[in-house]
């Protein structure tokens, strides 16, 4: 055996094998605003639906801490998170200044992916750490805290097929509640029959919500592989798509597009 872990020939084909997730929390920093926009424009409890959801580290969101530095000036924001048990994100922020105020409620949760991990267990959370760069402390520290703060809730990952699970997910409007679909840095890995299922289905979806039961569409992905990731919405009844920001792809710089 040659460094032991690495003459593993059998250990390191299977790992290979596996489709590579990072499940980077840093990117809630810029889906938070996003959330926040939502739950102040609908006035109602969220329920969230995340697809390519790897491990649901991202469904947590609203327990993480938040700091956003500008020139001159901060703006932090935390709800559930208390100061130690929460993982702290830090992002640059130019452009306009996002509104982080007011508090959301999360009436519920829930995720999906086509090869789920579960981070309750040491080999699927040992897989994902694998997946973060040796260079980045940083990143190892907050995922681990987030992989903990996971261990507590009561979140599974569903394995499904993307457009069959959102289909049944968003088959009836959810009276009271705005329901949330939201992924990030997933869209551009399906295939394009995938992407088109879906795409129909959330419009069909969108054109039953009501202002009782509305239904948004919250995306952090690519607009095309060469370019920065960009925060949309659209949210229904209305359904008119803004673009939020701009940011890096895992969450340490925002630039703030919407005014007001």
């Amino acid at each position: 055996r040659v460094f032991g872990f690495f003459a593993d020939g059998a250990f390191l084909s299977a790992f290979l094998r596996e489709i590579v997730q990072t499940n980077e929390i840093g990117r809630a920093a810029c889906l938070l605003p996003g959330f926040l926009d939502i739950a102040r424009r609908t006035d109602l409890p969220l329920h969230t639906l995340e697809i390519g959801a790897s491990g649901g580290l991202l469904s947590l969101w609203d327990r993480f801490r938040y700091r956003y530095e500008g020139d001159g000036d901060t703006l932090d924001w935390r709800q559930r998170a208390t100061r130690d048990a929460a993982p702290h994100l830090l992002a640059r922020l130019t452009g306009a200044r996002p509104d982080l105020t007011g508090s959301v409620q999360v009436a519920a949760r829930e995720a999906s992916d086509i090869a789920p991990v579960d981070l309750r267990q040491r080999a699927d959370r040992r897989r994902i750490e694998a997946y973060i760069w040796p260079d980045q402390p940083e990143r190892q520290a907050r995922f681990a805290t987030a992989a903990d703060l996971l261990g507590q809730s009561n979140l599974s990952v569903e394995k499904a097929d993307a457009a069959d699970w959102v289909a049944t997910r968003l088959a009836t409007p959810r009276e009271g509640r705005a329901s949330v679909l939201f992924h990030s840095t997933m869209w551009q890995y399906m295939p394009s029959a995938t992407q088109a299922r879906l795409a129909e289905t959330i419009e069909q979806a969108g054109a039953r919500a009501t202002t009782s039961a509305p239904l948004a569409w919250l995306r952090f992905e690519p607009p095309d592989p060469t370019k920065l990731h960009e925060l949309r919405l659209t949210l229904w009844p209305g359904g008119e798509e803004e673009r939020l920001a701009v940011c890096h792809p895992h969450g340490r710089e925002m630039k703030w597009l919407k005014s007001g």
